[in-house]
């Protein structure tokens, strides 16, 4: 059973343009490093980062990060703290 999500990734087009939409909406940065900038709000973390690609597709993903078109990339559940037994 899924409990939660560490992080939602967003490819976006513009890093920085796209950090600054979402601190409109609340969320602060928390984390930057060359591959992007993690956001958060409570609970609610977004993980921004640029795509590669020229001209890109709205549509159609690739499994690397970088590749993609602009979008919501991956969903990323977050560790538990307890474990499930069976008997």
């Amino acid at each position: 059973m899924v409990h939660g999500f560490d992080n939602i990734g967003v490819c976006v087009t513009n890093l920085q343009g796209s950090v600054t939409f979402y601190e409109i909406l609340g969320l602060r940065e928390v984390y930057r490093n060359e591959r992007g900038v993690l956001m958060s709000a409570g609970n609610a973390r977004l993980f921004l980062f640029a795509t590669r690609q020229v001209n890109s597709p709205p549509v159609g993903r690739k499994l690397g990060l970088f590749e993609n078109a602009p979008g919501i990339d991956s969903a990323l559940r977050s560790p538990t703290s307890t474990a499930s037994t069976r008997n």
